[in-house]
């Protein structure tokens, strides 16, 4: 019996995987806004430098901490305190008056986090001290929604690079940044 001996050769190529497949495009984000009106000054500004402007649309939940007083029926007293927040200078917030029908209370707006919204409630129930009105924090998640300006895409990272330094130029664009 004859032994058979196969051999098979193989030649080793290497491949470049990143030339294989296409490459995702980089975009630059110029800036974010809340209003449509927000994106049309920006997009105007990157075309005044030659860059291609393009919007995506976000919206994720977001903590927020809802400060608000106990309800009352004194007014005065309550417009008074009101008037009193909103010229202290350490708070950062204007109050507002809200009427229900002859009940009122004042809503002092949203914190992003738990420590700020803290902070405002002790801040806000000592300047209200002697009175018979107090505030406290409500969380709530409440749909945060941006329009995301973008320059771009550009093909590789030293284009984009390139041109994050000229859209960096434009004051407006201090904070723009390349999206991975």
């Amino acid at each position: 019996m004859k032994k058979i001996c196969l051999v098979l050769a193989c030649s080793f190529i290497p491949i470049n995987l990143a030339s294989t497949k296409e490459l995702a495009p980089i975009y630059i984000q110029a800036a974010a806004c809340k209003q449509k009106k927000c994106f049309n000054t920006y997009r105007n500004l990157l075309f005044s430098i030659h860059q291609t402007a393009n919007i995506k649309y976000t919206a994720k939940l977001k903590n927020k901490f809802s400060i608000t007083s106990s309800i009352v029926s004194d007014r005065k007293a309550l417009e008074a305190l009101r008037q009193k927040i909103n010229s202290d200078l350490k708070i950062q917030v204007t109050a507002s008056l809200i009427d229900l029908s002859g009940q009122y209370y004042l809503d002092l707006g949203t914190q992003p986090n738990e420590t700020q919204a803290s902070w405002l409630v002790k801040y806000a129930n000592y300047i209200a001290r002697g009175l018979n009105i107090n505030f406290k924090s409500n969380n709530a998640m409440k749909k945060e929604s941006l329009i995301l300006v973008l320059a771009g895409p550009y093909k590789d990272l030293a284009i984009a690079q390139e041109n994050l330094a000229i859209i960096k130029s434009i004051p407006e664009f201090k904070s723009a940044f390349i999206l991975n």
